[in-house]
């Protein structure tokens, strides 16, 4: 559910974290969101969740967003150790126009929000999820590329800027915080 640069630099507008649980919500980030121009295939590049330490998407994850007219798909992919080979797709919705939070339907009973935290739409996305309740939650956050190659986008120093920049206008995570998602070898 999570998909990467010229720098053509979206505002982020006053950021509000309140919290919900164990999960932070987000409100005024993204207002100026363009989901047609977000749309297309990211890769997981670095992440962070409180439940999958280590193997946060899996190898070779990749996601595609496709928009027609409001109806959102957004297909998952990824190689586990475990389990081989997975795909899936699920439906959602954008919760406002033009704002940068999406809800997902995941297995036919549970709704997962995420925010895209900044983009610039065509390299690089931050992207966070948290839902649940007090006792069982999944908080995610992932930094999201339109290539594999996280070294070829991670050359550019505009780039860390902007995703070092994001990180801490969300108060989320820092950068070091993260930890790569292998994207080497993949065939999906």
């Amino acid at each position: 559910m999570w998909k990467t640069l010229i720098v053509w630099e979206v505002g982020l507008m006053a950021v509000t974290v309140q919290g919900h649980g164990p999960c932070k919500v987000l409100h005024g980030l993204m207002l100026d969101f363009n989901l047609d121009e977000y749309a297309g295939v990211w890769y997981p590049l670095m992440g962070w969740s409180n439940v999958h330490a280590g193997d946060i998407k899996g190898k070779c994850s990749k996601e595609t967003i496709s928009n027609n007219n409001g109806n959102i798909t957004i297909t998952e992919e990824s190689i586990s150790d475990k389990i081989g080979a997975q795909s899936s797709s699920h439906h959602a919705w954008q919760d406002e126009p033009n704002e940068g939070k999406i809800t997902m339907w995941m297995f036919h009973a549970i709704k997962v929000p995420f925010w895209i935290v900044d983009t610039d739409y065509k390299h690089w996305a931050v992207v966070y999820s948290c839902s649940g309740d007090e006792n069982e939650y999944l908080k995610t956050l992932l930094v999201l590329g339109r290539g594999r190659d996280f070294s070829k986008m991670w050359q550019n120093p505009q780039v860390k800027k902007n995703i070092r920049r994001s990180l801490r206008r969300s108060n989320l995570l820092r950068l070091r915080d993260l930890t790569s998602i292998n994207q080497t070898d993949c065939t999906n």
